[in-house]
């Protein structure tokens, strides 16, 4: 530390005043630190220097620098042999120039251009030694909220605070969301150790302990990019180095704390057990030999430190119940717990001797150590929640319909007591006239499994008459008293398509208006609206709707609306529904659209998309000409009293309410019955269902997406072979089924009837955790295909959660059957599958069902009915583009452009249209454009035999497409991060029998070059050492294996 001071006492003589110095250190981050420097220099606040530290990047970084430094004098440039984060932090430390000072990693972007300009001025009011922001994060290509205890710590603001008066400030101890003085930076000598991972939690402690004051903002302007890659120091998986390094880290903290700020250990101790400790022991089902044990010593010093009473007072319990198990160095309950499921709601709540306790896995075994203690839930965790769905005005009173709950509360078995007031700033209540009800919404808002908050439904009135006439704004605070818990809080969870949506004034045409403020409370005001008000400019006026029979009614009334011209559409991304209109009441244009599923199993239907409408929020757009623009209507003031709205047709659940703009939206549901809606009615349908029929002679298929060829091919491979009814699972009526099968929705009463009843289940890919069969039942997979990316704990680890391996790996043993599809894909199943989950599955190698068709007698047929139902003629030239998903792709990202439907098209020439094929979740625009297909959805097999040729990347649809022997171009714009974000199971490039392109200006050559004789060569080296097992049979012997074990297979 001596060393330290010294130089920050060499280096801390000339100080600018006023300005604030951003270090920003880089090393190999030529993906991100273009916007992090163009999210630097659009701050306003211009007194500022931007320190880059080049740490031995090698690299385009430095260029992309070099780029931004011409353009901006602001920016600095300091270079270094490559040293680490720490390092390259301190070096831009030293060379910065300002009064102030601050830290931005390379790979983050500063998203509020206001965000120094205000903690600046904050900090010269003030004179605290630092502020403190918040941040939010980037993940899989879009923004999200940082976690609830940065939330919370960011709540409002905090001036001039200490760590003895806020001492839950040190849940906030990233690098980059503090802005110091510099005087008291080098006064304190802080120093961000060199060579450590989880450098900044001891930096941060020292800060916190050492300052006079600091000012906690509510800000969030920093944006923490988290790799697609999970590369960064702070993302890294779970290995043996970052548990020790953690370690260290957390030590250093406290070794700070119990020098200046010893109070402050327990909190902190708390909050790392609470929150931190969470992103190891939930992948320790993955991580390192030595792990277990070093993390069974760190949480034990962790338990030793917090103050027992706030601890228990304040952790969930299966935070407690983990960290115990962990510490005690039990490792098989550590992994019961884990496989069980962090979720609290999955848990009963039951009251005993006065508290309320959650009855976790394990809670009634003497040997697990769990007591009333761990069991049970503290004050801090029964919050408030609350809604508000509907506001309407009769005549000076104002009416509210909204709902209420504590969580973890019980409201079934006691009576609940709510009071609704007006509050005023000066703390004044008006309170207003209440009523509860049971509202079966609060099943669908809540998301515990157990808890019954139905009876927390309210309606509540106020005459603003009795309003003091000299207050201009009044919120809404809320008290509900139910089983010996009482919580009041603001009323807030304004629905974003309720009609409080809307700023509304009252029916005299003059304020107060009632709206939705920015921050989701319910607002009454005479002045200023916060909420949206309807734009005056709109084509008509909605003036109904209603549900007739399978369709949906919307009635629009507007000056000069021409029947014969004018029209509805229904609009979300990528669908359009479109009405038919016809006159209404006088003056009125009645819009009427199918939302019902036709007959129609055509190939159009299977091919290009669903033949029902997928469920989504549709907004209503009017057109009064068929070439005219599309508008929003207006809600007329009797269309708002209703919104929202529920109706049910054969097939949705129809919920009518208002758009973010003022317009109607309707969002279309999957037809589930209100006691099949939320985690408690599925939960109960569960218990009364699962293994309470008898297994009977019938088959389920299911697929996820209730789409899927091969499960297709299966059941046609079954028709005419066995008598069994043939359930075929779907999440919605959108997806298309085969002819024969017997649909049913899943969550529906009927759906676990099926499932739990039919002796061969037959999957394509993952069950649910909960979908356990009988000894009676026999479940087949046929979901494996051609492996190019990894499968199975390897594909677990990196993209979903790792402590659900434990279930996910139950699942995997109920297998009886697998199909793989050639014998490299079995070498790959039974090693990152079946042998880590213990599964002793019979392994088939079958080839792949949905293929059959290729290489069937009818392919030719198929093909001309598909490019027929496409509109394509025999002249055209059909090329199919099916990226594979990039779970970071944004309209932003480069690769977005490369994988353009439209510029492909224009790149390979104009005899050519493209089939695009994407992933909805990805994609961030429908891919439509000149000469292209958004044909998103629709049945790939189908499409490749449509097709005369394809531009693929990363897809294992090549595998498919060899098949066919067609020319195939591989664009591979991003291979590198594709490669490092979800990796390869086999050689790539080995499976890649065409040439290469990189971008669009490299794939005219390659597409010029993809039927060169070489190429034709390639494909059939490929095939042959690939594609071994595909003999146009595999739905005929998988449809064999389901006909066995119906007719005999033993209990397990």
């Amino acid at each position: 530390m001596a060393a330290a001071t010294r130089r920050v006492a060499r280096t801390g003589r000339h100080r600018v005043p006023g300005l604030l110095s951003i270090v920003v250190p880089v090393y190999q981050v030529e993906r991100y630190v273009d916007d992090c420097l163009t999210s630097l220099r659009r701050q306003t606040y211009r007194k500022t220097e931007i320190v880059v530290v080049d740490d031995g990047s090698r690299d385009a970084s430095m260029a992309i620098v070099a780029g931004h430094a011409r353009r901006d004098p602001c920016i600095r440039v300091v270079h270094r042999a490559n040293g680490g984060l720490s390092a390259a932090r301190n070096t831009g430390a030293e060379a910065a120039r300002g009064a102030y000072l601050t830290f931005v990693d390379s790979d983050d972007m500063v998203s509020d251009p206001e965000l120094y300009a205000q903690v600046i001025a904050t900090l010269e009011e003030t004179g605290s030694d630092l502020a403190v922001t918040g941040y939010d994060r980037w993940e899989d290509g879009s923004r999200r909220d940082a976690a609830p205890w940065i939330r919370a710590v960011h709540d409002r603001e905090r001036r001039r605070t200490t760590l003895r008066d806020f001492p839950e400030v040190q849940a906030n101890a990233v690098a980059w969301s503090k802005v110091y003085r510099r005087a008291f930076y080098d006064e304190t000598a802080l120093h961000f150790p060199e060579g450590a991972l989880f450098e900044d939690q001891p930096v941060s402690s020292r800060a916190y302990a050492r300052a006079r004051s600091f000012d906690v903002l509510p800000l969030m302007g920093v944006t923490w990019r988290v790799r697609e890659d999970r590369t960064s120091i702070s993302q890294q998986a779970m290995s043996l180095r970052n548990v020790i390094a953690h370690t260290a880290a957390v030590e250093a903290s406290f070794a700070e704390l119990a020098e200046a700020a010893p109070y402050a250990v327990a909190p902190r101790a708390s909050q790392l057990l609470r929150h931190n400790m969470w992103f190891f022991t939930r992948q320790l089902p993955i991580a390192e030999d030595g792990v277990f044990e070093v993390l069974s010593q760190s949480i034990g010093l962790l338990l030793s430190r917090v103050d027992p009473e706030e601890y228990a007072d304040n952790t969930a319990p299966y935070d407690k119940a983990l960290n115990l198990f962990v510490a005690r160095g039990d490792r098989a309950r550590t992994e019961a717990l884990l496989a069980a499921g962090r979720e609290a709601g999955h848990y009963p709540v039951v009251r005993e001797d006065g508290d309320l306790r959650c009855l976790l896995p394990m809670h009634d075994d003497p040997g697990s150590g769990l007591g009333p203690q761990e069991l049970r839930l503290g004050d801090r965790l029964l919050t408030l929640r609350s809604g508000v769905d509907r506001v309407r005005w009769s005549g000076h009173v104002l009416e509210i319909e909204g709902w209420a709950f504590v969580r973890f509360v019980d409201m079934a078995s006691s009576t609940p007591r709510l009071e609704l007031a007006a509050t005023a700033p000066d703390g004044r209540l008006v309170p207003l006239e209440v009523t509860t009800f049971t509202s079966p919404r609060l099943d669908e808002v809540s998301s515990h499994a157990y808890c019954d908050y139905r009876p927390g439904g309210f309606r509540a009135a106020l005459d603003i008459r009795t309003l003091p006439p000299t207050v201009d704004r009044w919120t809404f605070a809320l008290t509900l008293d139910v089983d010996g818990v009482r919580r009041t809080g603001p009323l807030t969870g304004v629905a974003s398509f309720g009609s409080a949506t809307l700023a509304r004034h009252s029916p005299s045409g003059t304020p107060p208006y009632v709206s939705r403020s920015l921050d989701g409370l319910l607002v009454l005001d005479r002045t200023t609206v916060e909420g949206n008000k309807a734009a005056p400019e709109r084509p008509a006026e909605v003036t109904g709707f209603a549900v007739d029979a399978d369709r949906v009614v919307v009635e629009v009334a507007g000056d000069d609306l021409d029947v014969g011209e004018a029209t509805g559409v229904l609009v979300r991304q990528g669908v359009e529904l479109r009405a038919r209109a016809e006159a209404g009441v006088p003056g009125t244009l009645r819009l009427s659209f199918a939302t019902s599923r036709d007959d129609d199993r055509s190939l159009r239907g299977t091919a290009a998309g669903p033949v029902e409408p997928p469920p989504g929020v549709y907004r209503l757009l009017l057109q009064r000409s068929p070439d005219g623009p599309a508008r929003l209507a207006t809600l007329s003031a009797r269309v708002l009293d209703l919104l929202p709205s529920t109706s049910t047709t054969g097939a949705h659940q129809v919920r009518f309410g208002v758009g973010r703009k003022g317009g109607l939206t309707v969002r279309l549901h999957p037809p589930l019955a209100p006691d099949e809606v939320g985690a408690r009615t599925q939960r109960l349908l569960r218990e009364t269902t699962l293994g309470r029929h008898p297994v009977i002679d019938q088959v389920f298929l299911r697929a996820p997406s209730g789409r899927s060829a091969d499960l297709w091919a299966v059941h046609d491979a079954l028709s005419g072979r066995t008598s069994a009814v043939t359930w075929w699972s779907v999440p919605d009526l959108s997806a298309p089924v085969p002819a024969g099968a017997c649909v049913v929705v899943e969550g529906t009463r009927q759906w676990y009837e099926a499932f739990t009843s039919s002796r061969v289940v037959v999957l394509d890919g993952p069950a649910e955790p909960w979908m356990t069969t009988t000894d009676d039942q026999r479940v087949v997979q046929v979901g494996v295909g051609y492996p190019l990316t990894p499968w199975g704990h390897d594909i677990q680890a990196a993209h979903h959660a790792p402590e659900a391996l434990p279930a996910v790996d139950a699942r995997v043993r109920d297998w009886d059957v697998v199909a793989s599809p050639a014998s490299f894909a079995t070498t790959l199943l039974t090693t990152q599958v079946l042998a880590p989950a213990r599964a002793r599955a019979r392994v088939l190698e079958v080839g792949s069902a949905h293929n059959d068709l290729v290489l069937s007698g009818r392919a030719q047929a198929l093909r001309a009915r598909t490019r027929a139902a496409l509109g394509l003629s025999d002249s055209t030239l059909a090329v199919l583009h099916a990226p594979a998903r990039r779970r970071w792709l944004t309209a932003t990202d480069p690769a977005t452009r490369e994988l353009d439907p439209a510029k492909i098209a224009a790149a390979l020439g104009p005899e050519t249209v493209v089939l695009a094929c994407g992933h909805a979740a990805d994609d961030p625009a429908p891919l439509r454009g000149e000469r292209t297909y958004d044909l998103t959805g629709a049945d790939l097999t189908l499409l490749a035999l449509a097709s005369d040729a394809a531009v693929l990347d990363y897809s294992p649809l090549r595998f498919d497409y060899l098949l066919q022997d067609k020319p195939m171009v591989f664009l591979v714009p991003d291979l590198a991060q594709f490669a490092l974000a979800h990796g390869f199971a086999v050689d790539e490039s080995d499976t890649a029998p065409g040439p290469r392109a990189t971008d669009l200006s490299t794939l005219e050559q390659a597409w010029r070059q993809a039927t060169d004789p070489r190429y034709t060569a390639e494909r059939h080296r490929v095939r042959a050492d690939y594609l071994d097992r595909e003999h146009g049979d595999a739905a005929a012997r998988l449809a064999t294996v389901v006909v066995e074990l119906l007719e005999g297979g033993a209990p397990r």
